[in-house]
């Protein structure tokens, strides 16, 4: 009888693999969450504190629109959200090295900014951001996860492509 921890499923290695990853994907959801929370309880009716005056700003909104407020249906974002999380992961897969440790941070990243705000739109059915500076649209800490995510991994596919991609 086999009594080592390893597991034998694809599954069961690939959780084992990358149980750092998985942790930090939980970490960064629950920041965000914790965030949210915590301007929509201490920022409610409207309450506006100015962090640097004139400049940057911590103030809720309900965001029922998409990236940079671009209007879509909430009920439609929800549905398009796992594809394209799935379509990232794809191509990210395909001409990316995932067994790169930048690589793999870039996903935890897009992976948690997309997880943060897919769960705001189904418990709300919109975006709860806080983070106002005067010369951008409001985010959260999801939005910024996505993108320091996306900023990586094209950082990071100008030097780390598979080398079966990779052609001089």
């Amino acid at each position: 009888m086999n009594t080592t921890s390893q597991s034998t499923t694809p599954l069961g290695r690939f959780v084992q693999d990358n149980i750092f990853y998985i942790g930090a994907v939980a970490e960064f959801v629950t920041m965000d969450y914790l965030t949210k929370f915590f301007a929509e309880l201490y920022l409610a009716n409207g309450k506006t504190i100015a962090v640097i005056s004139n400049y940057f700003s911590l103030t809720v909104s309900h965001n029922s629109k998409i990236a940079f407020s671009l209007p879509i249906s909430g009920k439609l974002v929800a549905f398009i959200t796992p594809l394209l999380l799935a379509v990232i992961i794809y191509l990210v897969k395909k001409t990316c090295d995932t067994s790169n440790k930048i690589t793999k941070i870039a996903l935890v990243f897009v992976i948690s900014g997309t997880l943060g705000n897919f769960i705001d739109r189904i418990w709300h059915g919109y975006v709860i951001d806080f983070l106002s500076p005067s010369f951008f649209p409001s985010f959260n800490l999801a939005d910024a996860y996505l993108t320091i995510g996306v900023l990586i991994l094209v950082a990071a596919n100008k030097w780390i492509v598979k080398s079966s991609e990779f052609t001089d």
